[in-house]
């Protein structure tokens, strides 16, 4: 990863620290590229419990969509 002297208001990190290993430097980076009030969003594969890949609202995030997007503004003028 990368350091850079921009900064950030969202990192979106899919499915990409399983790879990674020791994530304390990953992490560190993220929080110095972040603006204040920035969000790191974070996304893990994780297979369900009998491998049953069919849509049920029970098994996935989406019902929480509005809660956690209630403070987004817009992300382009």
């Amino acid at each position: 990863m990368q350091r850079t002297e921009q900064s950030f208001d969202l990192i979106l990190a899919g499915d990409v620290f399983i790879y990674i290993g020791d994530l304390s430097q990953s992490f560190a980076a993220c929080a110095q590229s972040l603006t204040p009030g920035g969000i790191l969003a974070i996304t893990t594969e994780q297979g369900l419990p009998e491998q049953d890949y069919t849509w049920d609202p029970k098994r996935v995030a989406m019902p929480t969509a509005p809660a956690i997007c209630a403070n987004w503004g817009p992300v382009m003028d």
